[in-house]
């Protein structure tokens, strides 16, 4: 698998990297905690295996970023870090203040906003990359167990971004910055940007107006 995506991705000039590694997201760590330990191995063993054989192909190494929904700490850092990853960020954070089924989508907005000011303090073993949501609502897929925040705009998903591009530019351990958005098309989870009928191309304009302005995408 590894050798695939050398020959097939890392190769590709355009493919993302931080400090000239390859970035590969592992959406599950925990999953993959106890895949390895299914063959009798360390979670670890399974990214300094093709960590080794990148280099062997000529590729710097690969940057692993673990997802995980819990609040960023030194604590997750530190287990992260651990394992072997050269970074961790979230896929969403929609329950971690409030546990509820339905509220609105600005409390959402604050919550990462203050994740983003509190990571900012904690970087001791491992950088966290900012995650942004423009919205969330899991009734395609989930029907009456959906959670949901009402009232989510393009503006208001500009807002989110703001703090994360602000958080961004102070981290100073990553040359070559990155933000998470989750996610290009979850429609059955409510939480995309992809152009619709509704919106038309607002979500990428209001990425557009807290990152694009010094240049042309």
């Amino acid at each position: 698998m590894i050798e695939f995506w050398v020959r097939e991705y890392f190769t590709q000039p355009e493919f993302h990297r931080i400090d000239g590694k390859p970035v590969v997201f592992v959406f599950s760590p925990g999953q993959l905690k106890k895949c390895a330990e299914l063959f009798g191995e360390k979670a670890g063993t399974l990214l300094t295996r093709p960590d080794a054989k990148g280099k062997a192909h000529g590729v710097k190494g690969i940057f692993f970023v673990a997802v995980s929904n819990e609040e960023p700490g030194e604590n997750l850092q530190r287990f992260f870090a651990g394992e072997g990853y050269s970074g961790y960020t979230g896929w969403n954070y929609v329950l971690l203040k409030d546990k509820s089924k339905t509220a609105d989508y600005n409390p959402m907005v604050d919550t990462y906003s203050n994740l983003f000011a509190a990571s900012s303090q904690i970087d001791k073993y491992l950088p966290y990359i900012a995650s942004v949501s423009p919205g969330w609502d899991s009734r395609p897929w989930g029907s009456g167990n959906a959670v949901v925040r009402e009232n989510s705009t393009p503006e208001k998903f500009e807002n989110m971004l703001r703090p994360a591009r602000k958080f961004m530019d102070t981290r100073l351990g990553i040359k070559r910055k990155i933000v998470m958005i989750e996610a290009w098309n979850e429609f059955g989870e409510g939480a995309y940007i992809e152009p619709i009928q509704k919106w038309g191309v607002k979500y990428l304009e209001a990425i557009m107006n807290v990152f694009g302005k010094e240049r042309s995408h």
